[in-house]
């Protein structure tokens, strides 16, 4: 079982099965927080973060494939 945390206190997604399906709902999910998104396991240990950047996404200075894009607020990197 995976839980889906957004930083937030509130919200957070716990009990999904599969990893990829924790991801997909943590990527529908996204709203600008300024916090990071962890996907923990059941026993609270860290299995993915996107991390947040206080800044506007720039492909020539930023090298992701898979950014979460909120404008000129930031964006979310790649899972790692």
């Amino acid at each position: 079982m995976y839980n889906v945390r957004f930083g937030v206190g509130i919200g957070d997604e716990v009990g999904i099965v599969d990893i990829e399906v924790a991801k997909l709902i943590a990527d529908g999910r996204v709203s600008h927080t300024k916090k990071d998104i962890v996907i923990e396991d059941e026993d609270g240990n860290e299995i993915f973060r996107r991390k947040w950047c206080n800044i506007q996404y720039v492909p020539a200075h930023h090298n992701y494939d898979n950014p979460i894009l909120l404008g000129v607020f930031g964006f979310y990197t790649d899972w790692e």
